[in-house]
């Protein structure tokens, strides 16, 4: 990294905290709200990322963690709404219900139910293995933990770029209830409650539940029609039963529901993938409007249900066995199914040139074992997991209107086709690490994680049910294999094999690896924290799903590497009035997965998963926390990445073979900034008044290999602003608010589809009213 740019980010990062809004990252013992003391000061911050509460200064790894408070004022529903507040983290919309997270630039752009996620997800330790699983977690929780780097030897699943936990408020041992209602913009409701307290002796429990109902957002900018309805329930059962001193249990019973409709892409070039070859074709796309930058405008076949219907359970038991004063067993056992029903339109345009119909099914059993002993100086962690998904997932690609549906065989429409695919997956791993203290100022840090992985796959394309496809297979059947062979039918599987005979797919992936962690870490007196630590994580490859014609577009992407190193330091200041935190890092990224093309013999280029060689990530970041009096908080933090690919030639988005070394990883914008500033004043008698603003800056990255200008993601900067009151010891508040108040036009996606290149919008201005109260 040049000098040029650790200056400009030293000068990004004092500007955020001493002249502009700033966003609190940080949390603190039991509530995890940022404190100030009465002459302004930081409060002590503690986190559970190192699965024991320590502090936050005291932990030698990049990590960001807001609490339940902060999340509900700045309206963080989803783990995709943490771009706002998490500075290197995004999320990018694939409109197939499966959300891409990235995080310091490591991502994976895949659309597939059982797409692993490069940044694993858990609640309370429990993990969330796939990223549609994700969605509904920020129920009533007491923080977020977001952990930056290589993850694996701390946490039950492997991960390349990262990891979030959610916790949530736990069982009291006395009563408390509280209720939190919204109403906003585009007539939506929001309302959620919980109710908390004993049971019985040694029983405590706590049931949560939420809903969101909403109104349409989108607008067709070429008829009068709108889309965009919510139509979400979410609720959480926790049971904390503690039988004896030494043994507690708990059990989490989730889950949520999702009938809200899907959301429409924006059209920003008519392009087809390929020319269409008969001549009675007709692009009925020629001359269609494009779609005008902003927000809410999009486009969409009339009169389909674009709707979803997903659900999500899960059954998690944990139990911790106090087998001696600094010895503690733990056990996770969680059973999680989650469903999809959907339609999206994927073109962008009014005609069914790509209508997607989804159905889809994940059941996920794991179990974890690890024992946590507290030596003194040693403290150490030693554990095993096994972990078991078994998914199906079933895409109808509805196209009459398509340039090319009539290629294969002239005269014949290919109005629809469909692909299944499933996936059998088996994971075994065993983990371990150890944190030892020489005095009270030098730790050392190691940990190591054995993962095995057996992936089972079958692939095969169908025809959509006219028997067009299969008529079309058939000539090609005939061609390839000689005349006189028996017509393929509507429900045989068209996907031509190694020896070009029409068969299901039916291939294995196996493999291994170990990954690591090193470091150390030097405390000064007055709790400052200096740390160099390196390690590597993996993430396991895995299959595409996707129309293929050919067995070659179910190769599988094997599993990726990311070898980081990181110094950092963690600084408190002028008697705990600022606290600034730095790091600077640098990942030897292998076999990256993308998202790319295959050129099918068939259908001309086609989607498909492939292997970056080799490529790297360097980046500094920087927050700074400031309380320089009673009332006033401030904080900023800022990322710099720079991306590079070393070694990698594939085929672009267009379907042309290129050379990409030398061109920036997908997802990854070069400077991403948040910050946040409240004053909080004394109005009379016990009333308490604030007033609040956030900022989010994003600059511009490219959506897709290549850096092509088409599939540039713009720089954004959305402000929120909130304001309210609130009542003595917070029992009720009142805030007004908005999201994104300057109406700033922005997007999380580009991706071309057959015949179209689409944008993913995000929302416009948002405001509305809350307000709740708390009950004991």
């Amino acid at each position: 990294m040049s000098v040029k740019s650790i200056l400009m980010l030293s000068g990004c990062v004092t500007v955020l905290a001493w002249s502009g809004p700033t966003l609190a990252q940080t949390t603190t013992v039991q509530s995890g709200a940022q404190q100030v003391d009465g002459e302004g000061g930081i409060g002590e911050i503690v986190v559970t990322a190192q699965r024991r509460q320590e502090s936050a200064n005291s932990i030698p790894l990049s990590i960001a963690a807001i609490s339940g408070d902060a999340l509900n004022q700045r309206n963080v529903n989803s783990t995709a709404d943490l771009a706002k507040l998490v500075p290197g983290f995004s999320a990018q919309e694939t409109g197939y219900d499966a959300p891409v997270y990235t995080l310091r630039g490591v991502g994976f752009f895949d659309y597939s139910l059982t797409a692993g996620t490069t940044v694993s997800v858990y609640t309370d330790e429990v993990s969330l293995p796939f990223s549609v699983m994700t969605k509904a977690a920020a129920l009533d929780l007491a923080r977020v933990e977001v952990l930056k780097g290589p993850q694996g030897t701390l946490y039950g699943q492997n991960a390349t770029g990262g990891a979030i936990n959610y916790i949530a408020n736990k069982p009291t041992d006395h009563f408390e209830a509280g209720l939190r209602g919204s109403y906003s913009r585009f007539n939506t409701a929001d309302l959620q409650g919980f109710i908390s307290g004993p049971l019985a002796d040694n029983l405590n429990g706590r049931l949560s539940v939420r809903t969101t109902q909403g109104g349409d957002w989108q607008k067709s900018y070429t008829r009068n029609d709108s889309l965009g309805e919510t139509h979400v329930v979410q609720g959480r059962v926790l049971l904390d039963w503690k039988p004896t001193e030494s043994l507690k249990f708990t059990l989490n019973v989730n889950g949520w529901l999702d009938k809200s409709d899907t959301l429409a892409a924006q059209v920003i070039k008519v392009s087809p993938l390929t020319p269409p070859t008969d001549p009675n074709a007709i692009n009925v796309l020629q001359g269609y409007p494009l779609a005008p930058e902003n927000n809410r405008a999009a486009d969409w076949t009339p009169g389909k249900p674009f709707k979803r219907d997903d659900s999500f359970y899960q059954f998690a038991l944990r139990a911790d066995y106090e087998i001696a004063p600094s010895v503690t067993l733990t056990s996770i056992t969680a059973y999680e199914q989650y469903r999809a029903r959907s339609q999206v339109d994927f073109d962008g345009t009014r005609f069914q040139v790509d209508d997607v119909i989804k159905r889809g099914q994940i059941r996920t059993f794991s179990q974890e074992m690890r024992a946590q002993a507290d030596l003194g100086n040693a403290k150490i962690i030693v554990g095993g997991n096994y972990e078991r998904d078994t998914a199906s997932d079933l895409l109808v690609y509805v196209l009459p209107e398509e340039s090319n549906a009539a290629a294969i065989l002239p005269g014949t429409l290919i109005s629809q086709t469909s692909n299944l695919v499933r996936n059998r997956i088996s994971t075994y791993a065993g983990f371990g690490n150890i944190d030892y203290s020489f005095g009270e100022h030098v730790t050392v840090h190691g940990g190591v994680r054995y993962t095995q992985s057996n992936r089972n796959f079958y692939g095969c394309l169908f025809d959509g049910g006219d028997g067009n496809l299969a008529a079309a297979f058939t000539f090609l059947d005939g061609l390839f294999n000689g005349a006189g062979r028996p017509p393929l039918s509507s429900t045989q599987c068209l996907t031509f094999s190694a020896t070009l005979q029409p068969s299901a797919i039916v291939s294995t992936l196996k493999e291994n690896n170990v990954s690591w962690r090193a470091g150390i870490d030097y405390k000064t007196d007055n709790g400052s924290l200096f740390y160099l630590s390196a390690s590597k994580g993996y993430k396991s490859g895995s299959f595409p799903t996707l129309a293929a014609s050919s067995y070659t577009q179910f190769f599988p992407v094997t599993q990726e590497s990311v070898l980081a190193y990181e110094a950092g330091v963690k600084l408190p200041l002028f008697e705990r009035k600022l606290q600034l935190n730095a790091a600077a890092f640098y990942y030897d990224y292998r076999n990256k997965q993308v998202q790319g093309r295959s050129p099918d013999p068939i259908f001309g280029p086609l989607s498909a998963l492939v292997n970056i060689p080799k490529s790297r990530v360097e980046g500094a970041e920087a927050q700074v926390i400031a309380a320089p009096f009673a009332g006033l908080r401030l904080s900023g933090s800022a990322t710099y990445l720079k991306t590079k690919i070393i070694r990698f030639t594939g085929y672009d988005q267009d379907g042309l073979l290129q050379n990409f070394a030398g061109t920036e990883v997908p997802i990854s914008p070069r400077w991403n900034a948040a910050g946040d500033a409240q004053y909080d004043w004394a109005v009379g008698g016990d009333l308490t008044a604030f007033l609040g603003a956030g900022v989010t800056y994003t600059s511009s990255s490219f959506a897709q290999l290549g850096e092509n200008p088409l599939y540039r993601i713009k720089s954004a900067a959305l402000l929120d602003l909130r304001a309210g009151i609130r009542g003595p010891n917070d029992k009720w508040q009142i805030q007004v608010w908005g999201n994104n108040v300057t109406n700033t036009y922005n997007y999380s996606n580009v991706f071309r589809a057959f015949d179209t290149i689409l944008r993913f919008p995000g929302k416009p201005v948002t405001y509305g009213i809350t307000a709740s109260v708390k009950f004991d």
